[in-house]
């Protein structure tokens, strides 16, 4: 089967969250920022309930809010297995 017909599995794809972290919204104007928050955490809800590698990355500095949105983290954290979490 060609490439580019092939469906996506968990094996072969990977959910990234870049920089989800509470100051950073305040940059957000074209999208309501409580659907925003719940886009991602869905998104995350799903990748763990497919057992998709997620990566997450987020600038920490004191001066700058710097941890995840908590209600990401959450979903984040939450996985299913140990094995899905790398």
């Amino acid at each position: 089967m060609p490439q580019y017909n092939k469906l996506f599995t968990p094996k072969d794809s990977a959910v990234v969250f870049i920089d989800h972290q509470p100051q950073m919204t305040f940059g957000v104007a074209n999208i309501d920022r409580a659907t925003l928050i719940n886009n991602v955490v869905l998104l995350a809800k799903v990748a763990k309930e497919f057992g998709v590698p997620t990566v997450i990355t987020a600038v920490e500095t004191e001066s700058f809010s710097g941890y995840v949105w908590p209600s990401c983290l959450t979903s984040f954290l939450a996985r299913k297995s140990s094995s899905a979490r790398r």
